[in-house]
């Protein structure tokens, strides 16, 4: 274990931690067969390595979710 892993975040987890919570949120959405989308992925990856918290992962997901959510409602106003 490096210096790093034993490094903790505001939620008191290790980057070690914060990678095996990722992982298995992955697992259970590839499960589903859904890849995540690589802006998804790269917010993921930014929480484990710490340089964003589980907060602003939270709201970045969220805000990602909307813009998604907003795409759709325009489109379905629009009509076929």
């Amino acid at each position: 274990m490096s210096m790093i892993d034993c490094l903790l975040d505001a939620d008191g987890y290790t980057q070690e931690i914060r990678h095996s919570i990722v992982d298995r949120a992955m697992t259970r959405v590839r499960a589903h067969n859904i890849e995540p989308q690589p802006e998804v992925l790269a917010i993921y990856a930014q929480y484990v390595v710490g340089t964003i918290s589980r907060q602003e992962a939270s709201n970045l997901m969220f805000a990602r979710f909307q813009m998604l959510y907003d795409r759709v409602m325009t489109s379905l106003e629009r009509g076929p």
